[in-house]
């Protein structure tokens, strides 16, 4: 068995986006097919996902999203949904 210090690294993989030179953390699928993604370029992704969204539901202000998810979350039962900064139980 090879210990800690004698282990391979396996080699970096590239971002699938052209320009990026950060190595990929993840294998993600998205519209166009597989793609592996760096941090920046998930996160990235996973913003511009969430932006369609709420212009779909019609969710333009932080107060209109926060009605929406608390609306959600009370139908989950006993979820409790607190106010940002709020430290109470």
């Amino acid at each position: 068995m090879r210990s800690a210090t004698e282990r391979e690294v396996a080699p970096s993989v590239p971002c699938a986006h052209d320009v990026c030179t950060d190595p990929a953390i993840i294998r993600q699928k998205l519209a166009s097919g597989w793609a592996n993604l760096c941090r920046h370029h998930h996160d990235f992704h996973h913003l511009r996902q969430a932006q369609a969204f709420c212009k779909a539901k019609g969710l333009e202000t932080v107060a209109q999203k926060q009605a929406w998810i608390k609306e959600r979350a009370g139908s989950l039962g006993k979820m409790i949904v607190r106010e940002p900064g709020s430290d109470d139980e």
